[in-house]
Parts: structure tokens; C-alpha cells; sequence
């Protein structure tokens, strides 16, 4: 299992654009790396205090945005670390 290092956002990058490559390689379906990023924003936002000014921001973007935006913030999130 990925451990992430949330306190450095490059360091943050680099460790969810390597667990979602280990995904892709196993095969997981790209509906279940959404929900997943979903479920990992949402547990972020709950759980994590942010580190950085660039957490902070994704932080309030994530807790004002609605669900189908949510949805829009993880998938563009896969494609900002690939």
C-alpha cells in the first residue's frame, strides 16, 4: 500500500502518480480509480491537515465544490501527475 507524503506537494505528486501507474498496470478500471480518487479527496478533507499553501487551496476548492464537481477535481488531478 502507498504511503503519502503530504509534506511536500511535488513529493505528494509523485507518490499518487505512481499509485495510480501501479493501478493501471494491475488493470484496475478506470471507473474504480475515479471513485477511489473521490473517496481519497474526501478522506483528505476530513482528515488532513494541509501542509502547504497548494493543500490548502485544493483543501477549500474540495469542500466548497459539489459532488459532481469533487468528481471533475479527482479526475483532473489524475491527469495533472501523469
Amino acid at each position: 500500500m502507498t504511503v503519502f507524503d503530504t509534506t511536500s506537494f511535488e513529493q505528494f505528486q509523485d507518490d499518487l502518480a505512481a499509485a495510480l501507474q501501479a493501478a493501471r498496470a494491475i488493470g484496475t478500471p478506470e471507473a474504480a480509480i475515479r471513485k477511489t480518487a473521490a473517496a481519497l479527496g474526501d478522506y483528505f478533507s476530513r482528515e488532513i491537515m494541509p501542509k502547504n499553501p497548494e493543500q490548502k487551496l485544493l483543501r477549500a476548492m474540495w469542500d466548497a465544490a459539489s459532488e459532481p464537481e469533487q468528481q471533475a477535481i479527482a479526475a483532473y488531478s489524475d491527469e495533472f501527475v501523469q
